[in-house]
């Protein structure tokens, strides 16, 4: 495995030398961090460890592929305003985590690797501020950055597609488990991450549905229509549920497509969402409870209530927890994201983590009812807040490796969507939200009159 990584990693660097002088170093970084994130979420090495470790990061830090380049791209964003702007939040946040882990917490290198994930993720929101800004400013960057989500979605396509004929297309020894219950993984390890990071871009990728541009609307609407039977090949039940929600609420409430269009893409994503309901329907009769969860649910709130504002510190759940209850100690935390928060970093930590994201919910409600530049920002937070709702109040993996990362990157950039200055959708290549009727008004406005002879 470490071969093809060091081979595919020397593939991306001879390419993005060619590519840096034609679209420039900083937009390089930003799709190749968008990339990393959903294609290649890999470790740079392989070290062997004597106890094999489960939680949201591993038991001894290794950088991976999206951490290089999202340190490269924080230093090349810090004249940013944008980037400059969570530096508050990554301060207190870190802060605790620091003192926590000198003063609270049992100094493991399993925790020392759970404080460098969390300080990747704080990392993240401040670019992804400055690439939401990008996206905004820049029409060459937001065609690039359409392209690069169709481009994951194709990929991932093919890979999955590859993995239900029973190709072994994964670097991951887990892809013939699951090629035995007819389920694809992607280029990642469990199917449920594919659809975790499906459901985390269209908070990226629906504003720009209503873009000025056309490459880049249509580019979105492909990739965004394209997900959904990428997705079926996954057979994860929560995230399936949320995508199709997200996409259906978006073509619902979306008033400035025309009555015909809104029939077409909402029959579109119904012939796309037929295999989804194939593949949903027996796995709810044969598990309606979801396994274990009742089980790990009731062992996670008895932590909770053992240390319930400090925790027991990032990455420590499997080890903590694992001394007294086997599911714990065999990969089984607490299935819910924000009890396992809770749980690894206390009440106090938790708040911390998840007030961005409390933020990005408050902005969102208030963006919908003033409306603006900022309203489709907003309303695709909200068209996909209770997918993500259901996928964290199900699962954990939300907290875990990559997929916490590209949350935090995708909340960055819906922050910049909803807290758009007037100027910036003024400027003359910014990729705007502007309906078509305020684009013919506004160029009207400015046209000189006729001067009579």
């Amino acid at each position: 495995m470490t071969f093809f990584i060091f081979l595919a990693v020397g593939l991306v660097v001879l390419i993005l030398s060619s590519v840096i002088p034609l679209f420039g170093l900083w937009r390089v970084l930003a799709i190749s961090a968008l990339l990393c994130l959903c294609l290649a979420p890999y470790p740079l090495a392989i070290l062997e460890s004597d106890k094999l470790h489960f939680g949201i990061a591993e038991g001894l830090y290794v950088p991976k592929t999206y951490s290089v380049v999202l340190a490269v791209l924080a230093l090349a964003s810090l004249r940013q305003r944008g980037f400059r702007k969570a530096t508050a939040f990554g301060l207190v946040f870190i802060g605790y985590v620091l003192l926590g882990s000198a003063l609270e917490w049992n100094a493991t290198p399993a925790l020392w690797s759970g404080v460098v994930h969390l300080t990747t993720a704080v990392v993240a929101l401040g670019v992804g501020i400055s690439i939401g800004q990008a996206i905004r400013t820049d029409v060459q960057f937001a065609r690039l950055w359409a392209v690069a989500c169709l481009g994951i979605v194709v990929v991932q396509g093919v890979f999955s597609v590859g993995q239900l004929l029973g190709l072994p297309l994964s670097v991951y020894s887990e892809v013939g488990y699951f090629n035995a219950e007819s389920r694809a993984i992607g280029t990642f390890n469990h199917p449920s991450v594919l659809g975790k990071v499906f459901l985390l871009l269209l908070v990226a990728m629906l504003p720009l549905t209503r873009s000025n541009d056309l490459v880049v609307r249509r580019v979105i609407w492909v990739a965004t229509l394209l997900s959904i039977p990428v997705l079926a090949a996954t057979q994860a039940r929560a995230n399936l549920l949320a995508v199709l929600a997200a996409v259906f609420l978006w073509i619902i409430l979306d008033t400035r497509l025309t009555s015909r269009r809104r029939m077409v893409y909402a029959s579109i994503s119904f012939l796309a969402s037929i295999p989804v309901l194939l593949v949903l329907v027996p796995r709810f009769l044969m598990d309606p409870e979801g396994g274990d969860r009742p089980n790990l649910l009731k062992t996670g709130l008895a932590q909770i209530a053992r240390s319930p504002w400090f925790g027991i510190g990032p990455n420590s759940y499997s080890d903590v927890v694992g001394g007294r209850d086997l599911l714990a100690a065999t990969g089984f935390p607490v299935h819910n994201t924000l009890l396992l928060a809770v749980a690894e970093l206390g009440v106090v930590g938790a708040v911390l983590l998840f007030s961005p994201i409390a933020l990005q919910l408050v902005l969102a409600v208030k963006g919908l009812r003033l409306g603006g530049p900022g309203r489709d920002g907003a309303m695709a937070v909200l068209v996909t807040a209770p997918g993500l709702a259901l996928v964290a109040m199900t699962g954990w993996g939300m907290l875990a490796d990559g997929v916490l990362i590209l949350w935090f990157l995708v909340v960055g950039i819906s922050l910049s969507f909803m807290r758009s200055p007037r100027r910036l959708f003024d400027a003359p290549s910014a990729v705007s939200y502007l309906s078509r009727r305020q684009v013919r008004l506004r160029s009207r406005a400015v046209r000189p009159a006729k001067v009579s002879r």
